[in-house]
């Protein structure tokens, strides 16, 4: 975290029309990884490092949704940061059981998405451009 917050650069993203109109929707995605045995499998810590180098190539992803003169932008500000609520979650449903439904969604006994299609905010009352 901290060498994000350190190469982090303040700077405005003008959004054209489509930009803005998909800041408005959820893609969700759900990412299935077979465990081969390993007990360090999905270590937290790595996975949140991964997250935070990921945010380090898409600064954008920490900035706020503005309105500006009927224009959208991203706004970067690194004294204030929109940073994404980071959550893992783990599941008691076997690997083998999501593979031999497809990955289906309809093949899970609960919905795995996190978000909904349309972003709400998060616990600072900002909409979030990552969940």
């Amino acid at each position: 975290m901290d060498l994000f917050l350190k190469n982090i650069k303040s700077q405005t993203y003008a959004l054209n029309g489509w930009d803005f109109i998909s800041a408005f929707a959820n893609i969700p995605f759900t990412f299935y990884f077979k465990n081969p045995g390993q007990s360090d499998f999905m270590s937290s810590s790595l996975l949140r490092a991964s997250f935070l180098r990921t945010l380090q190539e898409f600064p954008i992803m920490a900035g706020h949704l503005v309105v500006r003169d009927t224009r959208g932008y991203i706004v970067v500000d690194k004294n204030n940061l929109n940073m994404p609520e980071y959550a893992e979650s783990q599941s008691c449903i076997d690997y083998k059981f999501v593979e031999a439904g497809k990955f289906s969604w309809d093949a899970l006994p609960h919905p795995v998405s996190t978000v909904t299609a349309v972003p709400s905010k998060g616990a600072n009352r900002n909409i979030k451009l990552v969940n």
